[in-house]
């Protein structure tokens, strides 16, 4: 298996989160969730989402299998770098590096956990600024 680097910014460690999220929802099948994300100029009415929900079900798989979702291991493994990365800025993290569960304790504090077939992915924070 080949490994490969990317280098990119807080902003787009972001959106490749959260397009992450939105594909892994939708192989779940949990396009409410799923909908919720999308980059709409204004949210869904209750009709269309509905009707947009209904119609995607159809097109799903019927024998009831688990998609093997690398998209949700991305976006786990970025959502919780980025996490830590802001409250480590925000003073939120103890001395010692240990977390502070007064002000963490979002699921995104959380070690993530692998859910697809690959192993997790690695995300450090690049060293100097560009």
């Amino acid at each position: 298996m080949t490994d490969y680097t990317l280098t990119i910014t807080e902003k787009q460690a972001q959106e490749i989160s959260r397009a992450c999220e939105i594909l892994a929802r939708l192989q779940m099948g949990q396009i409410d969730m799923a909908l919720r994300e999308l980059p709409l100029d204004k949210p869904l009415d209750y009709q269309q989402q509905l009707y947009i929900e209904n119609y995607l079900k159809s097109l799903y798989r019927q024998d009831g299998k688990r998609y093997d979702s690398v998209a949700w291991d991305l976006h786990q493994v970025v959502r919780h770098r980025l996490a830590w990365d802001r409250a480590i800025a925000a003073g939120e993290v103890g001395p010692d590096g240990r977390r502070n569960w007064d002000t963490m304790m979002g699921v995104i504090y959380d070690e993530p956990m692998r859910m697809g077939g690959e192993r997790l992915a690695r995300i450090d924070k690049a060293e100097g600024k560009r």
